[in-house]
């Protein structure tokens, strides 16, 4: 029985699409899905998708990687590994160890001298490796050299028993009453809007609100803003706009200047009022830290986590 390595084929998005069914059943991924994020990803290059072909039981394995452009916050020389799995059938045969090697190459090939298991900003299926999930993964990285980093938190929040407390509608209006506004977007205040959230917080930010005001006409609505009372955005939060989630929120942020007036408490609420109204059951996102007012925030609004990821990392 042999192995072979190859890249991408006529019938491959199926056949990868049913290998993540069978060894990480938790993650399944659809095939559209799978070529958003892998696919149609803005830095794409064949090479880095590297497939492994078994003789009997056909494909078996894939390894994605991927390098960051400049436009997000991370350095042209910084490759990511977005995906990828090992057919249970043929583990402990060395099948995820060539496909690392060969993926990291091409990495070094287009100039990264490191390499990060994270979320690629641009394309992301998951912010790292779910060591309750998949211990063996984190111990298959460890082994090639990657050190664990950063904890992200998924949390999720059931809309079906939720109302907005009279607390924060209180501070809605004590807001209100000092002069700041809080809108769904108007065209005119996306290039406001989208400059603020890539400046502010991540060039990636900017990119998502855009490309999503380009392909949902609904999108503006779906945008929420908090004006000052000099009438300049200071804060946004959205939901919907990553894939085809309406339930998945975020991005979301205040400006620094402004925290601790509970306009991100504002925010949050408004959304959540918002979704609802539109039928949601739920809320969730996939990365925050811990241990961060945000974190703090999201805990005192119901949100649990239900699930930690970790980053990790190697340098080439």
């Amino acid at each position: 029985m042999s192995t072979t390595y190859r890249h991408l084929a006529a019938g491959d998005l199926d056949a990868l699409t049913a290998l993540l069914t069978r060894a990480v059943p938790r993650d399944v991924i659809s095939a559209r899905r799978l070529a958003q994020n892998l696919l149609l990803e803005p830095r794409h290059d064949p090479r880095g998708l590297v497939i492994a072909e078994h003789s009997e039981h056909g494909v078996v394995g894939f390894l994605y990687g991927t390098v960051a452009d400049g436009g997000i916050p991370a350095t042209p020389r910084t490759g990511y590994l977005t995906i990828g799995v090992v057919d249970p059938v043929v583990q402990r045969r060395g099948i995820g160890s060539e496909l690392l090697d060969r993926v990291t190459a091409h990495l070094a090939e287009c100039g990264a001298t490191r390499v990060i298991v994270a979320g690629y900003p641009q394309a992301y299926f998951w912010p790292g490796v779910d060591l309750e999930e998949n211990p063996g993964t984190g111990a298959f990285l460890t082994a090639h050299g990657f050190t664990p980093g950063a904890v992200a938190a998924a949390m999720h929040r059931d809309l079906d028993a939720w109302a907005m407390e009279d607390r924060v509608r209180d501070l809605v209006a004590t807001r209100e009453a000092e002069g700041f506004r809080f809108t769904s977007a108007a065209l005119e205040d996306l290039p406001e809007t989208i400059a603020f959230a890539r400046e502010r917080f991540a060039p990636d930010w900017g990119e998502v609100l855009r490309t999503a005001v380009l392909h949902r006409p609904d999108a503006t609505a779906a945008l929420l803003i908090a004006h000052h009372p000099d009438g300049h955005v200071v804060g946004f939060a959205t939901s919907g706009v990553y894939g085809d989630s309406p339930e998945r929120f975020g991005p979301f942020g205040v400006d620094e200047s402004q925290r601790g007036t509970g306009l991100g408490r504002i925010l949050l609420n408004l959304t959540l009022q918002r979704m609802r109204s539109e039928a949601a059951h739920s809320a969730w996102f996939l990365w925050t830290g811990e241990q961060t007012p945000a974190a703090s925030l999201y805990r005192s609004t119901g949100f649990t986590t239900v699930r930690r990821f970790t980053t990790f990392s190697r340098d080439l």
